[in-house]
C-alpha cells in the first residue's frame, strides 16, 4: 500500500485505484430520507505500512466478501481524490468500532502507522476514562513481528530514535505520546502469526475473529427509497410500546397490507438501522423466495458471522440445532411474507420460536397481506399494526426516481403533470373513502412511462389514455394488477413470452450444479427454447429488470428475483383469470390444482388453438396441509393433445396416482420443450420420434414406462426413473443434436453413444440391468459403446444413487451384485471424469486419447494399471478405492499442471512412478496404501510447492532425513500421519520445521460460540524416530493425560 509521502502532508495522496469489488457503502444523499439511514464512518479500519500492502489487501477483500467494508487507504470510499486526506484518516480512526494494526518493523518505522496507532489508542483512553459501555476495539496482528519482538527493547530504542527524527521535521508530532500508546497495544490480545500456519488460514482468523465482533455494513440497498426514516420512526415507535410475547421471549411486532405496499422494503431499511447499532445483528428472510434450507442458511450466516459457504454440507435439522445453540446475542429478525397456508405458517413458527433462544431485548417483525395470519402465529392483535401508507410528496419522489432514473430536475410547470401520473396509483382502502399510494405500482407505472416516453412529463400524460384502465376487475385486495397489466401489455410479443417461461413454464427443479457442472439452469432452458445464446438471454432478461417486471438476476446461479405481485400476475394470467379473453385467444394456459375446463368441453375452429404456445397442468399433493380441503384431481386423461398441435411448451406435472394416462404426442409439431412429472403413461414411445422441434425433454416417472426413439432435435435430455423407466438399446440412435445428457435411476441395456456426436455433458447415475420387454430375464452386463467417437464430450460422470437400496428392494433386484463394463476408450475432448460405480474392467489404456483431461476421479472401480502418459493437462487427480490397482503411471507428464493427487484405499498399488517430478504439486493426500512400502518421503524434495502432506494409514516410516527434507519445504503444514476418531481430519500431525507431535482434541460444535472453534491442538516433542505413520496407538503415547501444551 502507498503511504503518503512526508512531503505530502497538507495535500493529498498519490492517485489511488479503487478495486472493481469494493461497494461504497457511505451515506447517499436521498431527497425522500428526512434523516441518513447510515452512518458516515467506517466500522474497522487497517491500520499498516505500505510493506504489507499485499497481504491487507487480500485480507481487505475477505472483509468485503462478508458485509464489512473497511477504511482503507487504497479505496475510494475511504480517500477520495481531490480532498483532504489527513482529516478524513484522523476521523476515521477515532470514530471506527475496531482498529486493526498489522504490526511490523516497518509500522513502527513510519510516520502516518504511528500516527494512527496513536489515534486508535487516545480514542480508547478517554472513552475508558468516561466509563462508556462501548468503547473502540484494537487488535494487533503480529504478522511480520512476534509478541517476543515487540518487546524488545533494543528494537524500541531504535523506533524511538526514528521518531525523534521525524518529530524534527513534523512539529505535531508528541512523542512522548506515540510511546504511551506503544504501552497501551500489549494490553489488547492480538492474533500472532506462527510459521507453522498457511498464509490463508492465518487471514481466516483474523477475518472471523473480526466479523465475529464487528456487524456487517449494509445489508440491502435502500437508496431509492422514499420517505425510509419516517417508516422506521412508526415502527420503531410501535416497536418500543409493546412488551415481549409469553409465548416467544421477546418483542413480535406485526405489519400486514396488500401486496405491493412496500413491506417488504421496510424490512430491508430495519435490518440497516438495527444493524448499526453495536452487538446486534440483523437478517431477513422472505418466505418463499427460495427453498426453506437456503433461506435457514442465510439466517445462520447473518447471525452467526459465518463464511458463504458455511453450512453446505449441514442438513436443516443441523442448521437449526447450530443457530439454536450459538446465536445467544442481540438480533433483529425481519420474517417477511408469511402466507396463511400451512406450509408457510409451520416455517414462520420456526423463526420465531428462536426468540426464546436469543437475548430477550431482541426484536422480530413478521409481515403479511391479512392481520388473520399474523394473529393465527401466536401474534398479539394489539402488536399487530396496517402498513404505514406512502404521503403524496413521498409517492412523487418515489415516481420520479423511477420515471427519470433518479434525475429529479424537473421544471415546475410539470408538476400538474405528474400529479395526475401517481392519481393513477391511489387505490381506496376497502369501503372507506381513505385511500393509499401503492409503491409498487407507482414502479411500475414509472418505468414505463420513463422507458417509453423519456423524461418529459408532458408525454407521459398523453400516454395515460392508453394505461388508463388500471384495475378492471375493480379488485380491491390487489388493484395493483391493473398496472402491471399495462407494463406487462407494453412488452413486445417475444418478451411477453420469455416473461411468462420465465415465471410459469419453467421445468422444476432447473437449478446449476456447481460441482458437477451437469445440471440444466434456468438460463440454459430459456437458450434452447428461444434459440439463442446465454449472453443474449441475459440481455433480455435484464431489459425486462429495467421495465421493472424482474428484481434482480443472476447469471452465475441462474436465478432470477422478482416481486411476488408480478408471480401472482403472471399464474392469473396463464390462469385467465386477470384478462377476459376467449379461450381461442389465449396464448398461454396454465391450470394447477384446477380443471382445465375450456380444453375437456370446447371444440376449436379448425381442429386445433391457434394462438397457443405455451400449455402447462399441474398438481402438487404435498403442498395442502391437514387443514387445508384438498382438491379434486385433474382429469388429464379428457384432453386431446391433438388440438395442441401448435404449443411450443408443455409442462405436466400430477400427482403419484394418476395412472395409464394415454399420451400421444405425435401431433405436437412445434413442441420444443416437454417437461413430464408423475406422469404414467401406458406407453411413450409412439410420437416422440417424429416431434422434429423438441430440443428439451425432461422426464421424471415414478411408474413403470418404456422409452425407445428419440427425435433428432433434441439437444437436452434429463431422464429419471426411480427404476420404473426402461431404456431401449436404440434410444438414442437419431440423436446426433445431443449436447447435454442426464440419465438418473433408469433401467438400461446396452447404451450405445456413437451417433451421439455432438454430446458434451454425460452424467449416468444408478443405472441398472433393464429387463427384456419379452422375459424377465436380466442382462448380465451394462456396456458403453461409442464413447471414443464422442469428439466434443467434455464432462462425463457416472455414480451411484443415495436411494439404491430403496429402490433395490421396491424392484426385487437386491439379490445381485450388479457391476458394468466399460471397454472403449473414451474421448480426446474429455476434461473432467468421474466415476463412482461397480465398473469391473477399465482397460489400462482407457486414457490413451485423453490429451485434455484436468479432473479424474475414480472411486469402486476394478482396474490393474492405469497408464496417465498422454494426460497431460491434469490438475486433479483422486483415486479410492480402485480395487485391483498395482501400477498408476504417466504422472510425470502432468507435472506442471497437477496441483492436487489423492489416493485412497488402493490395497494393492505398490508405487507411483514420478512422484518425485510432481513440481507443481500443492496437495498431496496418500492415505489407507496398506503395501506401499517403495515410498520414500525423502523423493519429495522437489516438490517446493506443496503445501498439504497427509500420510494418514499408509505404511510408511517417518524417519530423520525424511523430516529433514520436508522441513525444506517452504510451504509445508503439519504433516497427517494418523486418523482418530473423526476420519476426515487428521488427528495427529507432525510439524516437521519445529519438530513437535500434534495432537487434535474434539469439541462438540454446540459447545462454542462458532463452528470453526470445535477443535483445538496439542503439541509435544517429536521424540525418538522413526514414527511409523497410521499407528493411533503409539502417538496417543506421547500424551500422557495432563501434558501437551495448546497452541
Amino acid at each position: 500500500m502507498k503511504r503518503p509521502r512526508e512531503s505530502e502532508a497538507h495535500g493529498r495522496p498519490n492517485d489511488i485505484p479503487e478495486s472493481s469489488r469494493v461497494r461504497d457503502v457511505q451515506h447517499r444523499s436521498d431527497g425522500g430520507m428526512d434523516d441518513p439511514i447510515l452512518e458516515c464512518k467506517h466500522r474497522i479500519f487497517l491500520s499498516h505500512s505500505g510493506a504489507q500492502k499485499n497481504f491487507v489487501e487480500i485480507l481487505c477483500e475477505a472483509l468485503e466478501n462478508h458485509g464489512r467494508f473497511p477504511f482503507f487507504d487504497r479505496r475510494h470510499s475511504s480517500l477520495p481524490k481531490g480532498e483532504s486526506f489527513p482529516e478524513r484518516i484522523l476521523t476515521a480512526a477515532r470514530q471506527c468500532q475496531m482498529g486493526v494494526v498489522v504490526v511490523s518493523e516497518e509500522y513502527f518505522m513510519s510516520k502516518w502507522p504511528m500516527i494512527e496507532l496513536d489515534a486508535f489508542v487516545q480514542t480508547w483512553l478517554k472513552q475508558e476514562e468516561q466509563q462508556l459501555e462501548t468503547k473502540l476495539k484494537i487488535l494487533p496482528l503480529f504478522y511480520k513481528l512476534s509478541l517476543v519482538e515487540f518487546e524488545n527493547e533494543e528494537r524500541r530504542a531504535a523506533w524511538y530514535s526514528k521518531w525523534e527524527d521525524l518529530a524534527k521535521e513534523d512539529k505535531r508530532i508528541n512523542i512522548s505520546s506515540w510511546k504511551d500508546s506503544l504501552r497501551q497495544l500489549k494490553r489488547f490480545n492480538g492474533i500472532e502469526y506462527h510459521h507453522n500456519m498457511s498464509l490463508m488460514a492465518y487471514r481466516d482468523e483474523i477475518k472471523d475473529s473480526i466479523c465475529n465482533e464487528v456487524p456487517a455494513d449494509v445489508k440491502r440497498d435502500d437508496s431509492h427509497v422514499q420517505g425510509g426514516a419516517k417508516l422506521c420512526q412508526v415502527i420503531q415507535e410501535a416497536i418500543s410500546g409493546i412488551q415481549p410475547s409469553e409465548q416467544y421471549g421477546v418483542r413480535v411486532v406485526g405489519v400486514y397490507g396488500v401486496g405491493g405496499m412496500g413491506k417488504t422494503t421496510l424490512c430491508k431499511i430495519l435490518c440497516n438501522k438495527f444493524c448499526e447499532k453495536s452487538h446486534v445483528k440483523s437478517s431477513h428472510v422472505e418466505l418463499g423466495s427460495k427453498s426453506s434450507t437456503e433461506l435457514l442458511k442465510g439466517v445462520l450466516k447473518d447471525l452467526t458471522n459465518n463464511d458463504h459457504d458455511f453450512g453446505n454440507g449441514l442438513i436443516e435439522d443441523k442448521c437449526w440445532d447450530f443457530l439454536k445453540a450459538t446465536c445467544k446475542q442481540k438480533i433483529f429478525l425481519a420474517i417477511d411474507n408469511a402466507w396463511p397456508d400451512l406450509k408457510s405458517r409451520e416455517e414462520a413458527k420456526k423463526y420465531l420460536k428462536l426468540g426464546k433462544e436469543v437475548h430477550k431485548e431482541s426484536v422480530v417483525i413478521v409481515t403479511s397481506r391479512a392481520l388473520e395470519t399474523l394473529t393465527s402465529l401466536g401474534v398479539s392483535e394489539e402488536d399487530c399494526f396496517a402498513m404505514p401508507s406512502l404521503k403524496k410528496e413521498d409517492a412523487e419522489k418515489l415516481f420520479l426516481y423511477h420515471a427519470t432514473s433518479g434525475n429529479r430536475v424537473l421544471n415546475k410547470n410539470d408538476k400538474q403533470a405528474i400529479k395526475k401520473c401517481i392519481d393513477l396509483c391511489y387505490f381506496r382502502k376497502g369501503r372507506s373513502n381513505d385511500g393509499h399510494y401503492l409503491p409498487l405500482a407507482l414502479k411500475a407505472l414509472g418505468l414505463q412511462l420513463g422507458n417509453r416516453f423519456g423524461k418529459r412529463p408532458s408525454e407521459w400524460v398523453k400516454a395515460l389514455e392508453e394505461v388508463k384502465d388500471f384495475n378492471p376487475l375493480e379488485d380491491e385486495e390487489n388493484p395493483v394488477f391493473g398496472i402491471l397489466r399495462t407494463s406487462f401489455d407494453s412488452l413486445k410479443s417475444t418478451e411477453q413470452d420469455l416473461f411468462m417461461d420465465l415465471v410459469i413454464f419453467t421445468p422444476r427443479h432447473s437449478k446449476v450444479d456447481e460441482e458437477a457442472g451437469l445440471s440444466f439452469g434456468l438460463m440454459d432452458w430459456l437458450a434452447v427454447v428461444h434459440n439463442q445464446s446465454l449472453l443474449e438471454i441475459g440481455n433480455r432478461v435484464q431489459r425486462l429488470k429495467e421495465r421493472g417486471l424482474v428484481e434482480d438476476v443472476d447469471m452465475g446461479g441462474q436465478q432470477v428475483y422478482m416481486h411476488d405481485l408480478y408471480r401472482e400476475f403472471a399464474n392469473l394470467e396463464a390462469s385467465g383469470k386477470l384478462k377476459d379473453l376467449d379461450f381461442k385467444k389465449r396464448k398461454w394456459a396454465y391450470y394447477e390444482n384446477s380443471y382445465t375446463t375450456e380444453c375437456l368441453k370446447m371444440m376449436p375452429s379448425r381442429g386445433r388453438w391457434q394462438n397457443l404456445t405455451r400449455f402447462g397442468i399441474g398438481q402438487e399433493e404435498d403442498r395442502f396441509g391437514i387443514e387445508e380441503e384438498k382438491p379434486r384431481r385433474l382429469e388429464i386423461e379428457r384432453i386431446k393433445w391433438s388440438y395442441l398441435s401448435d404449443v411450443v411448451v408443455l409442462k405436466v406435472c400430477c400427482d403419484l396416482h394418476q395412472r395409464d394416462l394415454d399420451l400421444n404426442l405425435k401431433g405436437l409439431g412445434c413442441l420444443k420443450s416437454l417437461d413430464l412429472e408423475n406422469v404414467c403413461p401406458l406407453d411413450i414411445r409412439d410420437g416422440l420420434q417424429n416431434l422434429e422441434h423438441l430440443v428439451y425433454f425432461k422426464c421424471f416417472l415414478s411408474h413403470d414406462a418404456f422409452l425407445e426413439k428419440l427425435p433428432a432435435s433434441l439437444e437436452v435430455l434429463l431422464l429419471e426413473g426411480s427404476y420404473g423407466l426402461s431404456l431401449g438399446s436404440g434410444v438414442f440412435d437419431l440423436c446426433s443434436n445431443l449436447a447435454k445428457l442426464e440419465v438418473t435411476g433408469c433401467r438400461a441395456g446396452n447404451l450405445d453413444f456413437r451417433n451421439c456426436s455432438s454430446l458434451q455433458r454425460l452424467q449416468l447415475k444408478g443405472l441398472h440391468q433393464n429387463y427384456h420387454p419379452d422375459s424377465e430375464s436380466v442382462v448380465s452386463e451394462l456396456s458403453l459403446d461409442g464413447l471414443q467417437d464422442l469428439r466434443k464430450l467434455t464432462v462425463f460422470c457416472w455414480k451411484r444413487v443415495d436411494y439404491i437400496q430403496e429402490a433395490a428392494i421396491v424392484y426385487n433386484v437386491h439379490d445381485k451384485v450388479h457391476s458394468y463394463e466399460m471397454k472403449c476408450q473414451l474421448p480426446g475432448s474429455l476434461q473432467v471424469l468421474e466415476i463412482d460405480e461397480n465398473v469391473k474392467c477399465l482397460r489400462s489404456d482407457v486414457f490413451a486419447r485423453c490429451t485434455k483431461l484436468s479432473q479424474l476421479n475414480l472411486t469402486s472401480c476394478h482396474a490393474t494399471s492405469l497408464n496417465l502418459r498422454n494426460c497431460k493437462a491434469l490438475q486433479t487427480v483422486k483415486l479410492e478405492k480402485v480395487e485391483r490397482l498395482h501400477t498408476l503411471s504417466g504422472l510425470s507428464s502432468s507435472a506442471a499442471t497437477l496441483k492436487r493427487l489423492e489416493v485412497n484405499g488402493c490395497d494393492n498399488l505398490d508405487r507411483i512412478p514420478g512422484l518425485h517430478q510432481l513440481v507443481g504439486l500443492r496437495d498431496l493426500h496418500l492415505r489407507n496404501l496398506c503395501v506401499n512400502r517403495n515410498l520414500r518421503l525423502s523423493d519429495l524434495v522437489c516438490l517446493t510447492n506443496l503445501e498439504e502432506l497427509h500420510l494418514d494409514g499408509t505404511d510408511v516410516e517417518l524417519r530423520e532425513k525424511d523430516v529433514c527434507v520436508l522441513a525444506s519445504l517452504p510451504r509445508l503444514n503439519p504433516v497427517g500421519v494418523a486418523v482418530g476418531e473423526f476420519e476426515s481430519y487428521p488427528s495427529f500431525s507432525v510439524d516437521v520445521k519445529r519438530r513437535k507431535v500434534l495432537r487434535r482434541v474434539g469439541r462438540e460444535y454446540w459447545e462454542r460460540d462458532s463452528w470453526r472453534n470445535w477443535e483445538k491442538w496439542q503439541e509435544v516433542d517429536l521424540g525418538e524416530l522413526p514414527i511409523s505413520c497410521g499407528t493411533v496407538e503409539v502417538l496417543d503415547t506421547k500424551f500422557p493425560f495432563g501434558t501437551g501444551q495448546d497452541y
